[in-house]
């Protein structure tokens, strides 16, 4: 009861401000061996990681000058269109994390262009089939995934405190009175900008 009063207290202290994302429940996560075989899901090269393919969207492609080929901006605008997880949270956070660079490695065991923390690698390589964590489209697979699932939770500035910290660190910070933190609050103004960048190439 105490947990869900303080959660429920941050979500309260939050509504007074600015909502970066909404949380949306994905309509199932992606594992890969059980759409290795659908016709409807398409493959990039690299290890057989599959998503499914937009055959008819509202979403206008956006193609950007930034450090990820066609391909991979493709790539992660489909997994962000799965998920409900919006584009510009994740270039946001990629941003913050990596600023594009695809295979950094951090002296605490994050890996990659979304930072993903090597003490997750079993459960992830359990759900979503993933074996490598410097594949770039393994770990956008994951840092979207991770958001996900934050974002059906929590929002605004959790998220990204959970995505940081994670879920338990960041309950432990909210729990001492902290409802965001400098690595939420630097995503949420590199959100923005991609915001914006976005709207003006789709001619928002």
């Amino acid at each position: 009861m105490k947990k869900l009063m303080t959660i429920l207290l941050a979500l309260i202290i939050l509504s007074n401000s600015p909502v970066v994302c909404e949380s949306k429940e994905p309509t199932h996560y992606i594992k890969v061996e059980e759409i290795n075989n659908n016709p409807n899901y398409m493959g990039f090269d690299g290890l057989n990681l599959i998503t499914p393919k937009i055959v008819e969207s509202d979403k206008k492609f956006v193609s950007m000058k930034i450090p990820l080929n066609v391909e991979m901006q493709l790539y992660t605008q489909e997994l962000c269109d799965y998920y409900n997880v919006p584009y510009e949270v994740v270039l946001g956070v990629i941003d913050v994390e990596s600023d594009f660079r695809l295979d950094i490695k951090s002296i605490t065991n994050d890996y990659g262009l979304m930072q993903i923390n090597g003490g997750n690698f079993d459960w992830l390589s359990e759900t979503l089939g993933v074996t490598d964590l410097l594949d770039p489209k393994q770990n956008i697979l994951c840092g979207v995934y991770i958001l996900a699932d934050l974002m059906n939770e929590y929002e605004g500035h959790l998220v990204f405190m959970g995505y940081n910290y994670g879920e338990g660190g960041m309950l432990r910070a909210v729990g001492k009175g902290y409802y965001s933190s400098p690595y939420s609050r630097e995503v949420v103004v590199e959100i923005e900008k991609w915001k914006s960048v976005i709207d003006a190439e789709k001619g928002e």
